[in-house]
């Protein structure tokens, strides 16, 4: 587990999941977040966790957007959150053979996780709830009490990113919508 060694045995999960996957956005179940654990291509919420590129992801809520105009009845120095500033991007390995069922251990149906990534952010204005949880290993199932961070965003083109000696990998800066469940804590 590589990435229980570089984060102190703090384990990384990231998942999209169409908006459809939730009748509360705000209060998101366990079976709502555990209703796909095979990944089929088919559901409404998807493991990308071992198709993502460490170096290249970023999931982080940056300082908020500010009102910092004032009316004559506002005093100096007066500043209004208008909204949440999520930052998502995305980085996954590319296969060799982007679109046929390539074997995988940890795929249904033949997909690997990375076929699979692909197909969910290769075109651009596709909308979902990115998630992170943090804690438990990338195959476990989610429970009450578990803490997740989720932001609605939408898909961009991807970019593929090249370097010589290096795997291909592409890479989607997602774009920020309004729904911004940061920091929840899953009660059922």
């Amino acid at each position: 587990m590589a990435l229980r060694r570089l984060q102190r045995d703090e384990v990384y999960r990231f998942f999209l999941a169409s908006p459809l996957a939730f009748a509360d956005w705000e209060n998101p179940t366990v079976a709502e977040l555990n209703a796909n654990p095979t990944n089929d291509p088919n559901g409404l919420i998807f493991s990308i966790t071992c198709a993502l590129n460490q170096d290249g992801t970023t999931f982080n809520l940056d300082d908020p957007e500010l009102d910092e105009s004032l009316s004559f009845c506002q005093s100096s120095g007066t500043t209004e959150r208008m909204a949440e500033n999520p930052n998502v991007v995305l980085e996954i390995f590319r296969s060799e053979q982007p679109w046929t069922n390539a074997s995988s251990t940890s795929a249904a149906n033949g997909y690997n996780s990375a076929n699979l990534a692909m197909s969910l952010l290769a075109w651009r204005g596709i909308e979902y709830f990115a998630i992170m949880s943090i804690g438990k290993d990338e195959d476990a199932p989610f429970a009450v009490g578990d803490r997740i961070k989720m932001a609605e965003v939408a898909t961009d083109f991807g970019v593929d990113v090249m370097g010589s000696g290096e795997n291909v990998r592409m890479s989607n800066d997602t774009a920020a919508r309004s729904r911004v469940n940061w920091n929840y804590t899953v009660a059922a």
